[in-house]
């Protein structure tokens, strides 16, 4: 195989050169077909991990919601209105935002994201 995409493509094809515009244009679209199905598939059974730090950012943010005796109550379909403490904290899944500022500094979702994720 190839580097270059397309000349990955174009030796796929050979075989259907000689074909219709129509036929050859099906047997693009079923090659593509069959090259998203196995990476999707591959993509799926595959586990990443973050870095050791952000594991454990992460860890703690939800033993910490755990902890919490929270109160979620959803505004919108992405909006959520999180009580703790008698304090309200807004949740935002869609923008990945929380009036804590944590999801927004960390980029990983702070207790009151993960209380509402649970």
């Amino acid at each position: 195989m190839t580097s270059n995409i397309a000349e990955c493509i174009k030796g796929c094809l050979v075989d259907v050169h000689n074909l219709s515009i129509q036929d050859f244009l099906k047997e693009v679209r079923k090659l593509f077909e069959a090259w998203n199905y196995k990476n999707r598939e591959i993509a799926s059974y595959t586990e990443t991990t973050l870095g050791r730090r952000f594991d454990e950012i992460l860890t703690l943010n939800g033993v910490k919601a755990s902890r919490m005796t929270l109160y979620v109550k959803p505004a919108s379909e992405y909006h959520y209105s999180v009580y703790e403490s008698g304090r309200i904290y807004v949740a935002d899944l869609d923008a990945n935002k929380c009036n804590c500022d944590r999801f927004q500094i960390d980029e990983i979702p702070c207790p009151h994201a993960i209380a509402v994720l649970k």
